[in-house]
């Protein structure tokens, strides 16, 4: 499937780490202004690679050696390096396809992009009528249990003392 990783105005040409599925990625814009995301851990020393930053040709470069990705995750230069070396092709970091739509940053993480469910549709956005809010907060939580708990109305009466409200009432 699709996740959403950041608000399209969050992410610029200064890398942007955003974790999903417990695991780190970092997420930068090219020259022409598109998003990519990487794995944020570089290949030749495990450097964070949100700690790099981004040069003008549209690559992002580790913070430690000056490893410079593509967007692909390539690796297109190495600064200690002779010039006329080849960089070997096992010189690369992990890649997502990458989709902005509702001014959300959309990035698949599976094996199978052929046979992933599309994007949700939302017509609602930019629709006559509705309004689009950017909101996000983090919790020192985990993510099951906060998501369980706001869709569990039968909690709030044992948990919270909390009466049920407007006659809902669980299945």
């Amino acid at each position: 499937v699709w996740y959403t990783a950041a608000f399209s105005s969050k992410v610029s040409s200064l890398p942007r780490r955003v974790k999903m599925l417990g695991r780190d990625f970092v997420l930068f814009r090219d020259a022409g202004g598109e998003a990519h995301c990487l794995s944020n851990v570089c290949c030749h020393r495990g450097a964070p690679l949100d700690l790099g930053k981004c040069h003008s040709d549209g690559t992002l470069a580790c913070c430690q050696h000056g490893w410079r990705f593509d967007g692909n995750g390539r690796c297109v230069k190495i600064p200690a390096a002779p010039e006329d070396s080849a960089i070997p092709p096992s010189a690369k970091v992990d890649s997502y396809p990458v989709e902005e739509r509702y001014g959300l940053v959309w990035v698949f993480l599976g094996d199978d992009l052929d046979a992933a469910a599309p994007i949700p549709d939302i017509p609602e956005c930019g629709a006559e009528g509705w309004r689009w809010l950017e909101y996000e907060e983090d919790w020192a939580a985990n993510y099951h249990w906060a998501k369980f708990s706001n869709l569990d109305y039968v909690h709030l009466p044992v948990v919270h003392g909390q009466p049920w409200n407007g006659g809902i009432r669980p299945p």
